[in-house]
């Protein structure tokens, strides 16, 4: 009888586990066909890291690998293949190449086509939200999670992830625009004249 109760606990449990697998997996299938259906999109956001806002500012996507962020006295930009960032304080502009395997915050396009490949997936409904939650299967990711909240339009609303050095950093957009024909000279950039240039190319 035990034996009996336990195999029907175990069956019970299995298929639990196999039908948030599937749900998970199709979450994220919803995310990416929208995301990828996209030209462009614009949001304004805040970050917070530790649970502290340290930061607002808007940010500017546009296909593949173009962004814009826009804080109060630095813009950072990036064509796909070179990154510009501006101080407007100190006039100094670093630039350096676009690196694809980035884990920073802002890798969208990471997050949602790239790195789940190589993550276990699961969701969970927290708040009345859905969250799908990103686990390295291997330690080559430098992060040891990630939980984006979905939209109930296929969106992500916040995305938070935990580094390798336990410290949770995490944006939060507001004001989504979808497709508004962000021209690609929005995503290249001019140091200003007498500009202090640092060339890391």
């Amino acid at each position: 009888m035990k034996k009996t109760v336990a195999l029907i606990f175990a069956l019970m449990f299995f298929s639990v586990s196999i039908y948030a697998s599937v749900r998970a997996d199709s979450l994220l299938k919803s995310l990416q066909n929208k995301f990828n259906s996209l030209k462009d999109f614009s949001a304004y956001f805040t970050q917070t890291s530790n649970g502290k806002v340290n930061l607002s500012g808007r940010l500017f996507y546009k296909k593949k690998d173009k962004l814009r962020i826009e804080f109060r006295n630095v813009i950072i930009i990036s064509n796909g293949k070179t990154n510009w960032n501006y101080n407007k304080k100190q006039n100094k502009t670093i630039i350096s190449s676009y690196d694809s395997t980035n884990p920073s915050i802002y890798s969208i396009n990471n997050f949602i086509n790239n790195f789940p490949n190589r993550c276990y997936i699961r969701e969970k409904e927290q708040n009345k939200k859905t969250i799908l939650i990103l686990t390295p299967k291997k330690n080559d990711l430098n992060f040891k999670e990630v939980k984006i909240w979905l939209t109930g339009s296929d969106l992500i609303g916040e995305i938070e992830v935990l580094d390798a050095n336990n410290i949770t950093m995490s944006i939060k957009f507001s004001h989504i625009k979808l497709n508004e024909g962000l021209p690609d000279s929005y995503f290249s950039f001019n140091p200003p004249k007498g500009s202090n240039i640092i060339d890391l190319r």
